[in-house]
């Protein structure tokens, strides 16, 4: 027996359209937020290599990344992937007790969301002031997408509930993208001008004694 066979009899039980799964305003906000950070993470990573500064291969990950999630959210891809789990499931047999399945799957997404945090942070560990709140960022954005794909019962009855007529789901999602673009602004300058001009003339001062201090000694 061909072992295809049984691969392409279950792609074919797979009941999915290309499509964003939430085609009203917020849904296309959502997928809105992931390409405009992604652009925000190209312009910076445009400025690092002008300057020759050394982040701008970490700027170029997260613009590609950010980009890749964008594409997956506006074609459904990540619902492809739930049917095939689905699929899997009916065909070995255990579809009725998948839910067993789907605890431990999130549980280890939690854990492995942890983990990748540490990871990043330990890795960026050169660069944790300029880099450190966008890696919190990114972390909770991939574990939260991966969860979300496992389509665990009581989490996509929490995720459909409202807050000011906005799903949870929404607000977590473009909450996650909104912080990391804000990061970005931080870090690119293109904030520059919320912080109070005080703070700002105390932090140069600051910055010029400090370095009369290190060309005295």
């Amino acid at each position: 027996m061909n072992p295809f066979d049984n691969l392409f009899d279950l792609f074919s039980h797979i009941i999915w359209r290309p499509g964003i799964g939430d085609n009203i305003w917020w849904g296309w906000s959502t997928v809105a937020l992931y390409y405009g950070t992604a652009l925000l993470a190209t312009l910076l990573y445009m400025q690092q290599r002008r300057t020759e500064k050394p982040d701008g291969r970490f700027y170029a990950t997260l613009a590609l990344l950010l980009l890749g999630l964008g594409i997956a959210r506006q074609t459904g891809l990540l619902r492809w992937f739930t049917e095939l789990g689905r699929a899997i499931a009916r065909e070995e047999g255990w579809y009725t007790t998948r839910w067993l399945v789907q605890q431990q799957l999130v549980r280890d997404g939690l854990y492995g969301g942890f983990l990748l945090l540490l990871l990043l942070l330990w890795l960026n560990r050169h660069a944790l002031r300029r880099q450190g709140i966008i890696l919190l960022g990114v972390s909770f954005l991939l574990c939260f997408v991966a969860i979300r794909a496992i389509s665990f019962h009581n989490i996509d009855f929490w995720l459909s509930r409202r807050h000011m007529g906005i799903p949870m789901n929404t607000l977590l999602e473009g909450g996650a993208l909104l912080w990391i673009a804000l990061s970005l602004c931080f870090a690119g300058g293109y904030c520059a001008s919320l912080y109070p001009r005080r703070w700002l003339d105390r932090r140069r001062n600051f910055s010029s004694l400090r370095h009369d201090i290190e060309r005295s000694t």
